[in-house]
């Protein structure tokens, strides 16, 4: 539930002017979950997606950088909506309470649980990745401007797991005003480039 930012715009918006060459994503001063509706359909955090390939291999990235508070109950990053036998799920990758690097996993009935969590303050910004390799999912960061790309955690599917859709997108779990900037949203075919 996002809409592109117009003179009236109260709910979470999206501009791709506020900040040149940047996606921006703002959340006004309300709690949006990353779960905790009836379901998974029943989110209100703004998510800004795009389908992914079904079964064969991809990554996804993207570089952020929190433009306004840095601690609070947030979270933001990339997410991934992934199927299998029938039952959906979001797998959640990002900047956490401006703390951690955190993966969340929001289950078909929307419970979240975190499944991995590291300490992270040291900027504002951070480049994340989330690829796939057969049925896992590695959860990635770059850790410094070498390009040099650390694995955080890795998460097993199960065979026969499709993906969905992925995206950039920010949730609160408490009344707290947010603003993230993207400078980019990439899909890559790992079997076109090298690592």
């Amino acid at each position: 539930m996002v809409e592109p930012l117009d003179n009236y715009s109260p709910g979470s918006w999206y501009s791709l002017d506020d900040e040149a060459g940047r996606l921006t994503l703002q959340l006004p001063m309300e709690a949006t979950p990353l779960g905790g509706g009836a379901s998974i359909d029943a989110a209100i955090h703004p998510w800004i997606k795009r389908d992914l390939p079904t079964a064969t291999d991809w990554v996804l990235q993207t570089d952020l950088e929190l433009t306004s508070v840095q601690f609070g109950e947030f979270i933001t990053g990339l997410m991934v909506e992934v199927e299998h036998n029938g039952s959906r799920s979001r797998y959640a990758f990002g900047y956490q309470d401006g703390e951690e690097l955190a993966v969340a996993q929001i289950g078909p009935t929307g419970t979240t649980g975190t499944l991995f969590s590291t300490p992270y303050s040291e900027a504002d910004n951070v480049t994340l990745r989330i690829r796939r390799e057969d049925d896992v999912l590695f959860f990635d960061w770059q850790p410094d401007v070498q390009s040099v790309w650390e694995n955080l955690y890795e998460f097993d599917l199960g065979a026969g797991a499709t993906t969905l859709d992925g995206g950039v997108f920010a949730a609160t779990e408490e009344l707290l005003g947010l603003r993230v900037s993207f400078d980019y949203l990439m899909l890559i075919d790992p079997n076109s480039t090298s690592q």
